[in-house]
């Protein structure tokens, strides 16, 4: 992720208690409540902008640390 170097992973412990279950052996379950990516054309739900305490970004609108603190604890929550 080109953000991820400018973060810290504030999120990973949130990331990893609501969002995706990993198994010892590697395998992971996404909790798809919070994602609407498989039923239209949003990647996020409310209730992922609820737990995250912000609305998605609107189009080409300027990235605020926050994105960057995402950005850095998903990857290193998925390494």
């Amino acid at each position: 992720m080109g953000l991820a170097p400018y973060g810290e992973p504030r999120f990973a412990n949130i990331i990893k208690n609501h969002l995706i279950d990993i198994k010892q052996d590697g395998t992971f379950r996404l909790d798809l409540s919070y994602f609407k990516f498989h039923r239209g054309f949003r990647m996020t739900g409310r209730k992922f902008h609820k737990l995250f305490g912000r609305p998605p970004r609107k189009g080409e609108t300027e990235l605020s640390q926050f994105h960057m603190y995402i950005a850095a604890s998903i990857q290193e929550v998925t390494e």
